[in-house]
């Protein structure tokens, strides 16, 4: 009980009296005729089906020292975890068949509040589902699928406002106001501002 068929290739051989007498694919056997002593053993193999699946990372800027943990929850028990540094791969692992959901979290050094995350996925080569987030959920694997899903992380732009004050506040001074050399506000006197700038 509690085992589906659907998830296996079920192949069967037979033998008589220790020799070689049928074979095939199915949960059925056919062609196997005994007579009055004969000894038959039929043997059912049953290989559970396997697809591909691939995490990727990609880290806009690229910076090798960060850190990222994937959890993976499927029915396979030998993929459940890897981790990059900066932008790579945890390569390409031979998988169950079924459904897998996907999870993004920071490492050491590395806080996912300083990202924006999307990630998408091709299934052999086509585009396949994509979103927005750090989890992937409901990703199905079919048997001899190739899918590869990509997290990137793409570092949110901060900005820097410069502002002028003078002492006294009615000196009538003017000034140009740069941000790495170049000017963003010209002529500013007393109260001036770049306003915020990316």
């Amino acid at each position: 009980t509690g085992t589906d068929l659907s998830l296996y290739d079920s192949t069967w051989a037979c033998t008589k009296n220790g020799a070689a007498a049928s074979s095939g694919a199915g949960v059925t056997t056919t062609g196997l005729a005994l007579a009055k002593g004969d000894v038959g053993i039929c043997t059912f193999t049953n290989t559970r089906k396997t697809g591909s699946l691939e995490i990727k990372k990609i880290v806009s800027p690229n910076n090798p020292s960060t850190n990222w943990n994937f959890a993976v929850t499927g029915p396979d028990p030998t993929f459940t975890a890897c981790s990059i540094a900066g932008t790579g791969t945890c390569g390409a692992k031979t998988v169950f068949t079924g459904s897998y959901s996907i999870t993004e979290t920071a490492g050491s050094g590395t806080s996912l509040s300083d990202y924006g995350t999307t990630w998408a996925c091709t299934v052999n080569s086509a585009a396949g589902p994509s979103g927005s987030g750090t989890s992937i959920t409901g990703l199905t694997i079919n048997k001899s699928d190739v899918v590869v899903c990509t997290f990137t992380n793409s570092q949110s732009p901060g900005t820097i406002t410069v502002n002028k004050v003078l002492v006294p506040s009615t000196d009538t001074g003017l000034f140009n106001l740069l941000i790495d050399g170049t000017a963003k506000a010209s002529n500013v006197g007393n109260g001036g501002t770049t306003g915020a700038v990316s």
